[in-house]
């Protein structure tokens, strides 16, 4: 809380007798990711409803990020910064992220270091942020940047288990391969137990299909008998079920 006083995107609110504007007060409580220990996100619960005094003392001076409008505002700002940009920049900032994350796959190394060296350049004096967290297989392109600006938690690109995670893919820097990570918990044999599963398995790009549809056709059709969501399904489909399961071991 002290970080985000000092940056001055969050101040002291006036009290109700030096203002008359309607205003609305948000609780604020800290996450932890299991994979970022030592780590605490703050965040404002701006879509809490709640009869009486407020025990945030503090007014946000800057957009919260959270709120249905955030991602366009953020895409519209880091837009904003390279509308002057050289066109590869240009486009690739218009293109390539999703929100604050960018994928892109470049013909050399020479490429990728001069596109990602010239974005950097151009957020920072434009914007005033920081392009940073910067992954790559290649050695020669994250030896380009200081080590301040790699990924986190980033280990030795030739380790036999680095893998990044990006917009929910498993990408392993070491054969240059997308991976994918079964759930270790079983699932109950319920309907809900199969969506679960099924829903579990993100594969935006259908690098998987045939496995996947294999899941949903089955959801299909326990679905069509009209099953409850919670009780056990019937045995005739416990042998599709048991089959996909085993089929999941071979991602």
């Amino acid at each position: 809380m002290r970080k985000v006083l000092d940056s001055g995107a969050t101040k002291e609110a006036p009290s109700s007798s030096e203002s008359d504007d309607p205003c609305w007060y948000l609780p604020f409580f800290g996450v932890q990711n299991p994979k970022k220990p030592g780590q605490v996100r703050g965040v404002f619960e701006s879509s809490a409803v709640f009869e009486g005094t407020s025990l945030n003392e503090y007014r946000v001076a800057a957009h919260v990020f959270g709120n249905s409008p955030s991602p366009a505002i953020a895409t519209y700002g880091l837009r904003k910064t390279v509308e002057n940009a050289d066109l590869d920049v240009k486009d690739s900032v218009n293109r390539n992220f999703n929100v604050d994350d960018r994928l892109i796959s470049l013909p050399s190394e020479t490429d990728a270091i001069s596109l990602m060296k010239r974005t950097q350049s151009t957020i920072q004096i434009e914007g005033k942020l920081r392009f940073h967290k910067i992954t790559s297989n290649k050695r020669n392109v994250m030896d380009a940047f200081d080590p301040s600006d790699h990924g986190e938690n980033l280990k030795e690109i030739d380790s036999d288990d680095t893998v990044h995670g990006s917009l929910g893919l498993c990408w392993s820097l070491n054969d240059d391969t997308f991976r994918f990570t079964i759930p270790a918990e079983e699932k109950p044999f319920t309907r809900l137990g199969i969506l679960s599963h099924v829903n579990s398995l993100f594969d935006p790009l259908g690098f998987i299909a045939p496995i996947t549809l294999s899941g949903k056709i089955l959801l299909r059709e326990v679905t069509s008998t009209g099953a409850d969501l919670d009780k056990p399904l019937q045995s005739e489909h416990l042998q599709k079920w048991t089959e996909w399961i085993s089929s999941l071991q071979i991602l």
